[in-house]
């Protein structure tokens, strides 16, 4: 009926419509914090955004907990046919696939699926600047992840949600406005080593604009 339409739109849509309203005692237990960091032009060159400090954050407490959309097979983010975009030769695996988590040897990769997207990457060699002052780790809190840490993947694989939960936990005392950083790992960091180094732009090779406004 009308009188709920407008109920949903001056509560900000259905979510908070339809959700009780949890006392404080019941959040502190059972809730987390997603606002401690926020998205900026990162401080790090070619890295675009990056995530910042709110307010600070203690060494050893959790920055942000990130849900995780699984996907199945790195061959999913293979780009083929119509979806190669032209003129470029240069990778045709999807650009979602630099975002994912995953061991080398593991066929599952995870999405951070919240602003944890925006934590960019430093190097714990410190070739580059300031190490990294924040360190990943499964949840301790989620029952859901603790659950499936101890199942077999294959019981994973039968979700269809956001199941896994992962800790951006802090290194050491973080400041406000500091941007929060990880270590991606040393063969990433190699690897984007040699990308800055070769990377040739197709733009270059082509005598047609390779991007188009779109105004």
């Amino acid at each position: 009926d009308w009188q709920g339409i407008e109920r949903v739109v001056k509560r900000n849509g259905t979510a908070e419509a339809t959700t009780e309203n949890m006392s404080p005692e019941w959040l502190e237990e059972n809730g987390y914090c997603t606002d401690n960091i926020y998205a900026k032009q990162s401080t790090i060159p070619q890295a675009g955004l990056g995530a910042f400090a709110r307010r600070r954050i203690a060494k050893g407490n959790v920055i942000i907990p990130a849900p995780l959309l699984c996907t199945w097979g790195r061959h999913m983010f293979e780009l083929s046919g119509d979806h190669v975009p032209r003129n470029y030769s240069t990778s045709t695996i999807n650009l979602a696939y630099n975002y994912q988590y995953a061991h080398p040897s593991s066929s599952v990769l995870f999405f951070p699926a919240n602003t944890a997207i925006t934590i960019n990457h430093r190097s714990q060699r410190g070739w580059l600047g300031p190490k990294p002052n924040a360190e990943l780790r499964w949840s301790r809190t989620n029952k859901k992840s603790m659950y499936y840490l101890q199942r077999p993947l294959e019981d994973l694989k039968q979700e269809h949600y956001a199941t896994m939960v992962i800790d951006f936990v802090a290194l050491r005392d973080i400041q406000p406005g500091e941007e929060i950083t990880i270590d991606y790992g040393d063969e990433w960091d190699d690897a984007w080593t040699k990308h800055v180094a070769e990377f040739q732009s197709p733009c270059s090779k082509s005598e047609e604009p390779c991007f188009k406004s779109s105004k």
